[in-house]
């Protein structure tokens, strides 16, 4: 609506810069003239001011059509790409898992299309501090087996759809038995400082479009998640 505005005032401004021309050399040529008093002579100034009207007005409407034509492709085009983004929009989601042999935050794409994930976000509410690296957020030593996602900034990775990647994993091996016993004390430790952390992914869809977040509080988080048995 703005730029339709601004168009029909410079429409508005164009016809009667014209109007004012037009009239100017109409007034150099008959100035010299007295004023005539034959309704011929009229008839034929009003028939030149309506062949002026005629002339800007059809100028002013082509270029009313041009204005429009072209915003109805702008608009159609935007539509157009929109449409095409939602069909391949991604959306992530967080799956917790609190189980008798692992322990783990799983980061899913159940969305429509890749997600580009630019940046992994852990705000520690116990010191007020924020990380981008999980593995010195938790700063935990441990005894078993345990991953988690590094840095990633600079270094964007993609989720394509239906799939996942562990931002933190725990584990024992079942083959060796003293690895249960180790585990539970372990987990405990994570789950201890994990309590304290909101975790934020930003990411984009492969258009590079729009940025979303998806965020869990992994307090409240798992609460409901899957317990050990």
């Amino acid at each position: 609506m703005k730029k339709f505005l601004q168009y029909t005032w410079r429409l508005l401004a164009i016809f009667t810069i014209l109007l004012i021309i037009f009239l100017i050399i109409f007034t150099l040529n008959f100035y010299n003239y007295p004023i005539s008093k034959k309704i011929e002579d009229w008839a034929s100034f009003a028939t030149y001011i309506t062949g002026i009207f005629s002339i800007v007005i059809g100028i002013a409407n082509l270029g009313l059509v041009a204005f429009i034509a072209n915003e109805v492709n702008k608009y159609d085009k935007e539509k157009e790409t929109k449409n095409i983004n939602r069909s391949v929009r991604p959306f992530l989601d967080f799956e917790l898992r609190n189980g008798y042999k692992e322990l783990y935050i799983r980061l899913k794409n159940d969305g429509l299309g890749v997600a580009v994930i630019k940046e992994i976000v852990v705000n520690d509410s116990s010191s007020n501090k924020s990380y981008t690296n999980i593995k010195a957020a938790l700063a935990v030593p441990i005894a078993i087996n345990f991953t988690a996602t590094g840095d990633i900034v600079g270094d964007s990775f993609n989720l394509g759809r239906d799939k996942s990647t562990d931002l933190i994993e725990v584990y024992y091996d079942t083959q060796e038995p003293e690895h249960k016993a180790i585990f539970s004390v372990e987990a405990t430790k994570i789950l201890q400082r994990i309590q304290f952390f909101t975790i934020t992914v930003k990411y984009t869809d492969m258009f590079n479009s729009e940025v979303f977040e998806a965020t869990t509080n992994c307090a409240n988080s798992f609460k409901g998640a899957e317990t050990r048995s």
